[in-house]
């Protein structure tokens, strides 16, 4: 009947065939199928990958090289929202200039869902990384969860800017904004709020921990403050009033976080020496951190030298202890000699022996009026290196005495060593038994 209303041309030419008859247009199961396919998002394509190779070369560089350490590792993750919350703050922006207000949610989630697939990507590196070698510290889960919410409140931001400025030039100015402003809460040293932007520098020795409530207070402030920016944004512009109730809890939030971090002063970490060292024994005895353990065989061959050269000086010893850096000052027992081993990268070995043996110098003494350094600095040199420079009349004088007679003019110097009070002349000294054919205590011939 329907067809006869309209006449029998139309009828004929509905059925698609006849006079008049519309030919069907060719199917190409082919095409249909590609045309099928959803695209997949610019924003995923080139995002996804820049973000998680610029956070894995951010975090890369602050892992303590050669060391397997929680704490660190925790840091560094935390510390790469330095270079991608800016560029997750341009991608949103990009993402916001591009999206409608009434979509909204599905920018913030293409944004968001970016940032933190690229975030989880550089977390499993990091703890692959992490646990290849002899691993310890502490894993700080609350760590991880608050280099996520900054990377997000990074996320959160730009996409506010992006859609509120709708132009090519709020992506970059947007990176460049949140870089700056990060860079300068984190300059403020001593400020309680320094602990706001959560991208310190992770600890740069094993005898450091993460308090963990500083964590949950960041965490608490940046979740707070992106979604206070978003919510702020969605109220203003869907003009939805049930969207105050969640702004408000918002805003609670980030104060609660900022209340909580404002009673540690500025101060993420803990440094204390570490009570579960592990030892090796014989023929010395040294004693390391636990992630320094791979480190042991190698410490020993660097530090039987050195201890071969300081027999039978006030300065021999026979155990080595490892301290966190910079506390080489404290007081040893007899015998006992602090080891200082910052990393295990290039040369560690022998950063490790001149730590020992700088502390053979009466620090009062040496920058008391007429110390003379440069024959205790060669000295020392020597003592953890085996090396002699014979750029000065010290150094050729001693260069020319074996390695015995060395350890003997040692012996007979040691308190001018440590008071840094040696002279040209005291290294023009030989032994008592004749060398050389050479005889005598007198002047070493020239």
């Amino acid at each position: 009947m329907i067809g006869l209303a309209h006449g029998p041309r139309h009828l004929i030419g509905g059925l698609g065939w006849g006079v008049g008859a519309r030919p069907a247009p060719a199917v190409e199961p082919r095409r249909v199928r590609a045309t099928g396919l959803r695209r997949v998002p610019w924003s995923v394509v080139a995002g996804l990958p820049l973000l998680t190779i610029c956070g894995l070369v951010a975090a890369w560089r602050d892992l303590i090289p050669g060391i397997s350490y929680w704490d660190n590792a925790v840091g560094a993750l935390v510390a790469s929202v330095r270079i991608t919350g800016p560029l997750a703050a341009a991608l949103a922006a990009l993402i916001g200039a591009a999206t409608p207000a009434e979509r909204m949610r599905r920018g913030l989630l293409r944004a968001g869902g970016v940032a933190t697939a690229s975030y989880a990507a550089l977390t499993l590196g990091i703890g692959v990384k992490t646990l290849w070698h002899n691993t310890s510290g502490h894993f700080v889960l609350s760590g991880i969860a608050a280099g996520l919410a900054a990377l997000l409140l990074h996320v959160g931001l730009g996409y506010v800017a992006g859609s509120l400025v709708r132009s090519p030039l709020t992506a970059p100015v947007v990176a460049v904004v949140t870089y700056l402003a990060a860079g300068w809460v984190l300059a403020r040293d001593g400020a309680w709020w320094r602990l706001l932007a959560p991208t310190a520098a992770p600890p740069e020795t094993v005898f450091a921990h993460w308090r963990p409530a500083v964590f949950h207070g960041q965490v608490a402030w940046c979740a707070g403050l992106g979604a206070l920016a978003v919510l702020a944004y969605a109220l203003a512009v869907l003009r939805r009033r049930w969207l105050v109730l969640p702004l408000v809890a918002a805003l609670l939030l980030a104060g609660a976080g900022g209340v909580l971090l404002h009673q540690y002063r500025g101060r993420a970490l803990t440094v204390s020496a570490a009570t579960d060292l592990v030892c090796r024994d014989w023929p010395l005895t040294i004693c390391v951190h636990p992630a320094l353990r791979g480190a042991l065989p190698d410490l020993e061959t660097a530090a039987m030298p050195v201890a071969e050269r300081l027999a039978d000086t006030p300065g021999a010893f026979s155990r080595l202890v490892q301290l966190p850096n910079g506390a080489g000052t404290v007081e040893a027992a007899p015998g006992v000699r602090w080891l200082t081993v910052p990393t295990l990268g290039h040369g560690y070995t022998a950063t490790a022996m001149t730590s020992v043996v700088e502390q053979i110098p009466d620090r009062t003494a040496c920058t008391a009026a007429g110390a003379e350094t440069a024959g205790t600095e060669l000295v020392l040199h020597w003592l953890a290196t085996g090396e002699i420079s014979r750029h000065t009349t010290e150094g050729a004088r001693f260069a020319r005495l074996g390695e015995t007679d060395r350890r003997a003019w040692l012996r007979a110097h040691y308190e001018q060593v440590r008071t840094c009070h040696l002279r040209t002349e005291d290294f023009a000294w030989q032994p008592t038994v004749p060398r050389s054919g050479y005889a005598g205590k007198g002047q070493l011939p020239d």
